[in-house]
């Protein structure tokens, strides 16, 4: 009986020890219908802000709607920090993506950067071909998009103003992971109770 109860404990630990991170989407606007755009290399850079929660997050994931009249024009798109509610410094250079027709959602998945909790970063969008556009819309029912705004060459705006469509998604706590030995550090230590148990019975 003793057996079975080791053997059912150490599984569990072994399952807590394992549980994987859960999935986040931190803003999303992308299906809000479309009022118009401004042109990335124009009108910008171009800025959408977004917030981490109360946990740290590992950014895995960020999709931005682009359109363009030629082909395949590219496009930076950038994780910026936030200085007082504005764009501020670059933290990393996502990708390039290149526009085709439009508006054309451009993904850059495989990402993997730590977030800290409690914090505002902006993603930007940046050009020199003058074709290129980014749509915005005034609804602002998505996830993590009322309380966050936008940037333009006109400034810093208000998302009740029309933000960007984009989507920005990670890792709850991923950035933390549990050390690789900790899953056996648990099974040792119930070993040496069953043991331990198993000597003071005699």
């Amino acid at each position: 009986m003793q057996r079975i109860l080791f053997l059912f404990a150490a599984a569990a630990a072994f399952a807590i020890c394992s549980m994987p991170a859960q999935a986040t989407i931190l803003y999303d606007n992308l299906s809000a219908p479309i009022n118009a755009g401004d042109t990335v290399a124009g009108f910008g850079p171009l800025a959408d802000s977004f917030s981490t929660g109360g946990t740290s997050i590992t950014l895995t994931d960020v999709k931005v709607n682009l359109e363009t009249g030629v082909n395949d024009p590219s496009a930076t798109v950038s994780l910026l920090g936030d200085n007082s509610t504005s764009p501020g410094s670059l933290i990393s250079t996502l990708g390039n993506v290149n526009v085709s027709g439009g508006p054309t959602v451009c993904d850059l998945s495989g990402l993997s950067l730590s977030l800290a909790a409690n914090t505002r970063y902006w993603i930007e969008v940046s050009a020199t071909d003058s074709s290129i556009l980014w749509p915005w819309s005034t609804d602002t029912s998505g996830i993590g998009v009322p309380s966050e705004y936008f940037y333009n060459s006109s400034g810093v705006n208000s998302n009740s103003g029309g933000p960007y469509l984009m989507e920005v998604s990670g890792i709850s706590g991923a950035s933390v992971p549990e050390p690789p030995g900790l899953p056996l550090f648990a099974l040792g230590f119930l070993t040496m109770i069953f043991l331990g148990r198993r000597r003071f019975a005699r």
